[in-house]
């Protein structure tokens, strides 16, 4: 087989400072990515020798002992994308993210995705009333955060009806259907706020920062979602199958050369971190198949996710 990706990606930026000390820098920009995927498969037995490969699969005398395959992939992704930057004499930042993604693996209705954010940063310590303290405290600031991203399924031509080959009738090879139609798949998306904070002391020696979030993710994918033998399936291959949540923070400790001593100094790093999930919502079908009874085999434990447990 073979496989080939073209990407395009294509971007104009423009910048502007005023005297006065405001500066705003800005972009937009278009990317496209296309792959194709062609592969053929020969599977044989009965050889009497490998050492041609598959260059001597006519040495096969019948053709129970040999069977091909092939198969096509295509998956094309777009974005637009803008980003707008602002600063005054550094220290207020703000930046407005938009993207809109769109995703082959969708069906028409959801092809496309929307994912905004905005994130903010006061550098307390470059203000005036902050100047008694910066012998000691080189550095703090403040960087608040909200954003939304996206993420598509895997796999390829998710919403088409695909048909394969199946036995013989009167003579003839049949042609049955291999799937069911995801046509309601949407996008995965994670919300997220968060609060930072960074500290630096004595020139930068030691330093501290400071994380707190909470991330949402609805429309949450799942693989693999068991359905009722009567489809004439076993599962399908994603479903939209509920939501959860995650809460937490995370502390980082830094020293940056504390011992000293001729060519030898010391570093070190400390980091503590808090993170609580949550299942808000889940198909039951797919909840069932998460828990686990204990078993005799070793290794084997009992095991339950629960709605509203974290």
């Amino acid at each position: 087989g073979d496989a080939r990706r073209l990407t395009s990606e294509n971007t104009i930026s423009y910048t502007h400072k005023l005297k006065s000390g405001h500066k705003f820098d800005a972009l937009a920009g278009f990317t496209a990515m296309s792959e194709i995927v062609n592969r053929f498969q020969l599977n044989a037995k009965g050889l009497i020798s490998d050492n041609m490969k598959w260059n001597n699969m006519n040495a096969i005398a019948s053709k129970e002992n040999y069977t091909a395959s092939t198969a096509f992939e295509k998956v094309v992704r777009e974005s637009v994308l803008a980003r707008l930057n602002y600063n005054y004499r550094s220290r207020y930042y703000l930046t407005l993210t938009a993207r809109a993604d769109a995703s082959s693996n969708f069906a028409a209705n959801n092809k496309w995705g929307f994912f905004p954010g905005i994130s903010a940063r006061w550098n307390i310590s470059d203000e005036r009333f902050f100047e008694p303290l910066r012998g000691v405290i080189n550095m703090l600031s403040f960087r608040p955060g909200w954003g939304i991203v996206g993420n598509p399924p895997g796999g390829e031509g998710l919403y088409y009806s695909k048909y394969g080959t199946g036995g013989s009738y009167l003579g003839q090879t049949t042609v049955n259907p291999n799937n069911i139609r995801l046509s309601a798949l949407k996008w995965e998306q994670k919300e997220t706020w968060n609060l930072g904070f960074d500290l630096g002391l004595f020139e930068g020696k030691y330093t501290a920062d400071l994380s707190i979030y909470t991330q949402k993710t609805t429309d949450l994918l799942m693989g693999g979602y068991a359905i009722p033998s009567s489809s004439g399936y076993g599962s399908l291959a994603y479903k939209n199958a509920g939501s959860m949540r995650n809460n937490g923070w995370e502390f980082n400790i830094n020293g940056n050369r504390f011992v000293k001593a001729g060519k030898f100094s010391m570093d070190f790093n400390i980091t503590f971190a808090n993170n609580r999930n949550e299942i808000l919502s889940m198909d039951p079908t797919i909840l069932e198949t998460m828990n686990a009874d204990f078993g005799y085999n070793h290794g084997s434990y009992l095991s339950r996710v629960q709605l509203h447990n974290p």
